[in-house]
């Protein structure tokens, strides 16, 4: 989408000399008046019918925005479109309608075009840059909140300090961690060792019968 505002000045009328400070708090309160002429359907129609704008009252009225800047005498126009041309071709035409209108209305009120409306060329929204920032910060924020509460939830004891703390009894033995490789290898060296002294058996067992069938022989 595409942005463009222009800003307008609400004062006396030109030629006249001087203001007070009461004159000026009736400016200001006068730009709430104006914020809801501009916004009026009648105001707008006409605006778009004088440049043969196609598009309806309704959606320039829902992405249109008007208002004061701060206590001052400064009036703000802002208008979002799809197509950056014809959101600088409706500001325009928008602004220019209002300033005759308000003339008609309030003839004792002066106002002016302080900051004309720029035709926009770069999309304000969305804004990729800004986004991918915010979706990194959420993203560090949940992986530090969900490592928090996975810390927070984990009753396993890490130490013989924690037990003792925890129990309040004294600990008689600890059992160490055994990794499944230092199993598998513990498990082949036995495997290994049984076969070495069933081997050794059977050949003391074979060699015990040989000696005895010779002796009976010799008896």
């Amino acid at each position: 989408k595409y942005m463009t505002h222009s800003s307008l000045f609400v004062g006396k009328n030109k030629g006249s000399i001087g203001e007070s400070v009461n004159e000026i708090d009736t400016y200001v309160t006068l730009i709430s008046t104006y914020t809801e002429i501009i916004r009026t359907k009648p105001v707008i129609s006409e605006a778009l019918n004088k440049k043969n704008l196609d598009i309806s009252p309704e959606k320039v009225l829902a992405n249109l925005s008007v208002t004061s800047r701060g206590k001052t005498q400064i009036m703000d126009i802002t208008y979002v479109d799809e197509d950056p041309d014809r959101a600088y071709k409706v500001i325009n035409a928008l602004t220019n309608e209002f300033l005759v209108k308000s003339k008609e209305m309030m003839s004792n009120a002066n106002l002016q075009i302080l900051e004309p409306a720029e035709e926009v060329y770069a999309p304000f929204s969305p804004n990729k840059g800004r986004n991918i920032m915010i979706a990194t910060i959420l993203g560090l924020m949940i992986s530090v909140g969900v490592a928090f509460l996975l810390e927070f939830l984990n009753n396993t004891y890490m130490s013989e300090e924690d037990i003792k703390n925890d129990l309040d009894i004294p600990v008689l033995g600890e059992i160490s961690l055994i990794k499944q490789s230092s199993y598998k290898h513990s498990k082949n060296n036995f495997e290994r060792r049984e076969r070495i002294i069933k081997k050794k058996v059977k050949k003391e067992n074979e060699q015990k019968e040989t000696e005895y069938a010779y002796s009976r022989k010799t008896t």
